[in-house]
């Protein structure tokens, strides 16, 4: 009888044995499985917050005076506030003022705002009044 407990104590054992292996496999596999998925959504977070950030950032550069070509705010002041280097007399500011005119980087009431200063200024309103009406007979 000795025999027979023994042989199924063994077989028991065994089975236990055999158990606790596949045990330990299963939960190797499951703790793999979720480190793999942590991993994923760290970097998926992380990236998020990265493009968050970045967008931010650009708004922050572009509100507080990065430069674009839609001709907005910042680049009227920008434009404003060059300052010449050579002083330029009335004939050739009122040529630099119809090429920005023709170009389209000022409209016509600022293009005569502009102007009316510039003769204002200059006192020179005899030079300047054929380049005028010649201007609009160009606009026509």
């Amino acid at each position: 009888m000795s025999r027979s407990f023994g042989g199924t104590l063994l077989r028991l054992l065994v089975w236990a044995f055999v158990l606790l292996i596949a045990l330990s496999v299963v939960g190797t596999v499951v703790g793999l499985v979720l480190g793999i998925l942590s991993a994923v959504f760290t970097v998926v977070v992380v990236l998020g917050l990265l493009a968050a950030f970045g967008a931010v950032a650009a708004g922050l550069v572009s509100l507080l005076g990065g430069s674009s070509d839609d001709g907005s705010a910042s680049d009227w002041f920008e434009a404003e506030t060059t300052v010449d280097t050579e002083p330029a007399d009335a004939a050739t500011e009122a040529a630099r003022l119809r090429e920005r005119y023709v170009a389209g980087e000022i409209d016509e009431v600022e293009f005569e705002r502009r102007l009316d200063l510039l003769l204002d200024d200059s006192g020179s309103e005899t030079l300047l009044d054929d380049d005028r009406e010649t201007e609009w007979e160009f606009d026509r």
